[in-house]
């Protein structure tokens, strides 16, 4: 675990937190913040990938009691375990799709499925371990599952798979994997 990368992004959300930031937030329009860490190997190479990242949701949608769209901003930290090229900054615009299934009032929980696709974003290298982009620009993509609890759903555990690549719109399109994400999200 690649502590310099967790360390600032746990100090920063507890800071918000102790802070009074979801107040503040929902006041300023945002809907949620959320906190990723996550990685595991990368596919046809010897590296092994990690993710630490921040996000704050900025608009929310319920398209019906079944489905929500939610948009995200994210910072997130890479980091491979490869020798050179170990580390790069992601930020991206993500939108999200969740597909609730049936609450269960008895225990005030409700399991989803979760989609990301065609997410913007601008990496800071465009070489993370020995896979490589093109250029400063890629998609964000994640698909998983969680499970929402909690006074009026407020809270979220996701697990899910995550992944970087410019979707062949560029020459070199290695992409990147994070293939197990945990996912906390406190809704505003």
């Amino acid at each position: 675990m690649k502590l310099q990368g967790f360390l600032p992004v746990a100090y920063l959300t507890f800071t918000c937190l102790l802070s009074g930031l979801p107040a503040a937030a929902a006041e300023l329009g945002l809907h949620g913040m959320a906190l990723a860490v996550g990685g595991g190997d990368q596919p046809d190479t010897h590296d092994r990938n990690e993710l630490y990242a921040a996000e704050l949701a900025f608009y929310q949608h319920a398209r019906s009691p079944r489905q929500q769209i939610t948009v995200f901003v994210t910072a997130a930290k890479l980091y491979s375990s490869h020798a050179q090229n170990d580390a790069l900054w992601a930020y991206s615009i993500v939108p999200q799709i969740s597909f609730r299934l049936p609450a269960t009032q008895k225990t005030n929980t409700q399991l989803h499925l979760l989609l990301r696709a065609l997410g913007p974003s601008y990496i800071s290298h465009n070489l993370l371990g020995e896979r490589k982009q093109a250029q400063h620009f890629s998609f964000q993509a994640m698909v998983g599952a969680g499970v929402r609890f909690g006074p009026a759903y407020r809270y979220e555990l996701n697990l899910a798979w995550r992944h970087y690549s410019n979707a062949n719109l560029l020459k070199d399109n290695d992409g990147w994997d994070f293939p197990l994400t945990v996912q906390w999200v406190l809704h505003f």
